[in-house]
């Protein structure tokens, strides 16, 4: 069974008043903070086709989706590119050991569909090689939850490369992945709110994220139908509130 990680992939909060966010500068101050960001992983990515309204970069992100059908985070998709293999290459920046992985599917009520089938390869020796996995850990293409496989050796690599094959008349799309351990923390819709804080005072993040940069905005975003409000930090992380 996969290990379930320690991380808190996305800092969710909601409006009380009087209440201020860790980390946040008081009003009139103006500090420049420069941390990592502990939301994205691998050293870089690239895809050899990715539809211009969504973004590859999706797949480093650090989340867990609500579903397949999660519109409110990021998502990499091969549209219009029906019916024709893709693939996400993954630059780990460093040799690491691959234990396990995990793909997040994203599908649509369009053409965006789970794939047929799928692989994991890793660069070894200057060439892509198919990770075979444990018996009883199958290349699976569920909705709604990570696709995990145990590797059946150990492999370390700088490298891993995703293929997929579409379904006829298809394309694929991924909402998220996670290289030997999965988010801990579900995103829900429960901690969105419709009401825009009045000031960043009033902005509170929920106990046990914490947050060691400051809020430079707060915006309102689009999910669905209705209108929320997420805060941009300095660091470019994104708090929904």
């Amino acid at each position: 069974m996969l290990q379930i990680g320690s991380f808190t992939p996305v800092a969710s909060g909601q409006v009380a008043s009087g209440q201020v966010a860790s980390g946040q500068v008081a009003s009139g101050q103006n500090r420049k903070v420069t941390v990592s960001n502990p939301l994205i992983q691998y050293s870089g990515v690239n895809a050899s086709h990715t539809w211009r309204g969504d973004t590859v970069e999706a797949v480093r992100k650090k989340h867990m989706p609500v579903s397949s059908a999660d519109t409110s985070i990021r998502r990499w998709t091969s549209w219009p590119q029906v019916s024709k293999d893709q693939w996400i290459e993954i630059d780990l920046g460093e040799l690491v050991q691959v234990d396990r992985f995990g793909v997040y599917w994203y599908q649509d009520t369009r053409a965006v569909r789970v794939p047929s089938k799928w692989r994991l390869e890793a660069l070894s020796g200057g060439e892509w090689k198919e990770l075979k996995t444990v018996t009883g850990s199958e290349y699976g293409c569920d909705l709604d939850r990570f696709n995990v496989v145990a590797i059946q050796r150990t492999v370390k690599t700088t490298k891993l490369r995703i293929v997929m094959q579409p379904r006829a008349g298809r394309c694929v799309g991924i909402l998220a992945t996670a290289l030997n351990e999965l988010p801990s923390v579900r995103k829900t819709e429960s901690s969105l709110t419709q009401t825009k804080p009045k000031t960043l005072e009033q902005l509170s993040i929920q106990p046990g994220s914490d947050l060691p940069y400051p809020i430079q905005s707060v915006s309102r975003v689009k999910l669905t139908n209705d209108d929320f409000w997420y805060a941009r930090l300095q660091t470019n992380h994104e708090v929904t509130v």
